[in-house]
């Protein structure tokens, strides 16, 4: 936010917006070129959001603000430049000239990063992960590795889905979850136990490491958050207010397999999973 005794505001547009902290119309100088759509109300003090001045340069049909972040799409792509080619979806797609790769076999690669709270979805068509991340990246300066969520193959060039199940089914078909109780004498995680090396949550028993299955700390898959069902087509969006409305009702049990020997050997076993899109 900028203090409007910035002398600088003297040479900027003259604007009005409908302050409702103070309930009452105010003109100001103001850019918002230069200065975002978060202004500060010369009346009151309070927040301003310059909804009036985004609708004008941004028509759309519903306002994206959140109060909690005081963020919205216009004042995240005023610091993330790349977000504004996304959809109202949040994706988008970096298809691979033809002439570019002839004789070879494009893979399509979906990669998930986070902005915010906000999960965006890239489709990236490429030769390889690293050649996916490599063109992700050189179109998105702004986004950093540890702001990437995952990264899945497609395969074959095709929009299939990825596979999306609730966790306990993903337990019963991952090959690593058993019951520590049944077979060690040991009584962890009510049960839900997993013998995958790279599990980080554990605990050691009698001299023995034993896993603990938890949704954050998968190494085959990730939690899937209110976006990722919306986007995916497992929830309907229009049945919710948003994430909060969604989740008095509902845990996120809900995993997305990442890892890519699991994703090839559930298809081949005709788990489809539960995401249509």
């Amino acid at each position: 936010m900028v203090d409007l005794t910035d002398k600088t505001a003297k040479e900027e547009p003259f604007i009005t917006e409908w302050c409702s902290n103070c309930c009452c119309e105010v003109d100001f100088l103001w850019d918002v070129k230069k200065r975002g759509y978060a202004a500060q109300c010369p009346q009151c003090g309070k927040l301003l959001m310059l909804c009036g001045e985004c609708q004008n340069e941004n028509p759309r049909p519903n306002c994206d603000y959140d109060r909690e972040t005081d963020l919205c799409l216009q004042s995240l792509i005023r610091r993330y430049p790349e977000l504004g080619g996304y959809d109202e979806e949040n994706h988008l797609l970096l298809p691979r000239e033809p002439a570019e790769t002839i004789g070879e076999q494009l893979t399509r690669y979906e990669i998930v990063f986070e902005v915010e709270t906000k999960r965006y979805y890239c489709f990236v068509d490429a030769l390889s992960v690293n050649e996916a991340l490599g063109l992700f990246f050189s179109v998105h300066p702004h986004i950093s590795y540890e702001m990437v969520v995952d990264h899945v193959e497609y395969g074959e060039g095709a929009e299939t889905p990825p596979l999306i199940l609730e966790l306990n089914q993903l337990a019963n078909v991952c090959g690593w979850f058993y019951n520590a109780c049944l077979t060690d004498d040991a009584e962890l995680n009510n049960g839900y136990n997993c013998r995958h090396e790279e599990q980080e949550e554990f605990e050691t028993v009698n001299g023995k490491r034993i896993g603990c299955c938890y949704a954050h700390s998968c190494p085959l898959a990730y939690s899937a958050d209110y976006e990722d069902l919306v986007h995916h087509g497992v929830i309907d969006a229009t049945d919710y207010a948003g994430p909060e409305d969604y989740a008095e009702g509902h845990d996120y049990d809900y995993m997305i397999v990442s890892d890519k020997e699991l994703t090839e050997r559930l298809r081949a076993e005709g788990v489809t999973g539960l995401a249509k899109k």
